[in-house]
């Protein structure tokens, strides 16, 4: 964080009171309020009044404005001084600060990740897990029983919160319609072909399971007006097909078709028995 930039002198006023606290941020106001009641929330015992207030008061209780803003650290430290002099807030009676104001400082570095001294500290805590012997400790120790125990009891806990099966159904749903997971999931399962072991697998883990009425009712919902005797009205396309079909006498193939079955289909005995041959040697060559 520089010395040049856009820096902000602010007042927070205890409504009820009428006590101020000046303070000076190169955030917005709104982030710095905010990182004053995140730190009075989580101070236990603060020596810091101004923390004691905002504990003992609310975060409801205040008020706030901006009184100027400066374009350079060293004219927004004289100005911070300048205000809670002006507005005596170090006085209890009229404000909650301590300070004369004025000695902010900024950090030569912004972010803790970026110091030299963090990122060799990292790198030597780190080196142990290279270690092929200390690797296989760890995953020993996470595939004990009693870690997966721990783990399934948490992932059980969060599962029970409320609203938690709702948010998890929610994102599940609105990442499968994006185009490109489609476009993945499709190209993985192309050309795909499930084995009779795994045919047999799955239908090991779903034969015999308890169907709940409510989900008997979902599905029974979810297949009205789909099974014989509710079916929809054809359209007119739909119809218009059907009835080329019935006029039709011969196949794609130029085989002619039989007569209506008692199905109220015409299918060429020719073009079928191929298909069948074809779906008995793939099934073949699966086994």
């Amino acid at each position: 964080m520089g010395t040049s930039g856009r820096w902000t002198i602010y007042c927070h006023t205890h409504v009820e009171s009428g006590r101020r606290y000046v303070g000076l941020t190169k955030k917005t106001w709104r982030q710095r309020w905010d990182q004053h009641v995140c730190r009075a929330r989580h101070a236990k015992t603060s020596k810091n009044h101004w923390y004691n207030a905002i504990q003992k008061y609310g975060r409801e209780a205040f008020s706030h404005e901006i009184l100027e803003t400066c374009h350079s650290l060293e004219v927004a430290n004289l100005a911070e001084e300048c205000w809670i002099e002006f507005l005596d807030t170090r006085d209890p009676e009229k404000g909650f600060n301590l300070m004369k104001g004025g000695a902010h400082t900024p950090h030569p570095v912004k972010k803790l990740k970026d110091r030299p001294e963090f990122v060799d500290a990292c790198r030597r805590n780190s080196r142990h897990l290279l270690d092929p012997e200390n690797r296989a400790k760890g995953l020993e120790a996470l595939r004990s029983p009693e870690t997966r125990s721990k783990i399934g009891m948490l992932v059980r806990e969060a599962a029970a919160r409320p609203g938690s099966k709702e948010r998890r159904m929610a994102s599940s749903i609105e990442a499968v319609n994006r185009p490109e997971v489609l476009a993945k999931i499709s190209a993985a399962a192309k050309g795909r072909v499930v084995s009779s072991e795994s045919r047999a697998h799955l239908s090991r883990i779903f034969s015999g399971r308890p169907v709940s009425d409510e989900t008997r009712a979902k599905i029974s919902s979810a297949l009205q007006g789909k099974m014989s005797g509710k079916r929809k009205p054809l359209t007119r396309d739909h119809a218009q097909k059907i009835s080329e079909a019935l006029l039709r006498t011969h196949c794609k193939r130029g085989h002619p078709l039989p007569d209506v079955d008692s199905h109220g289909r015409r299918r060429c005995k020719p073009c079928t028995s191929l298909h069948n041959s074809a779906r008995l040697l793939c099934s073949e060559s699966e086994d």
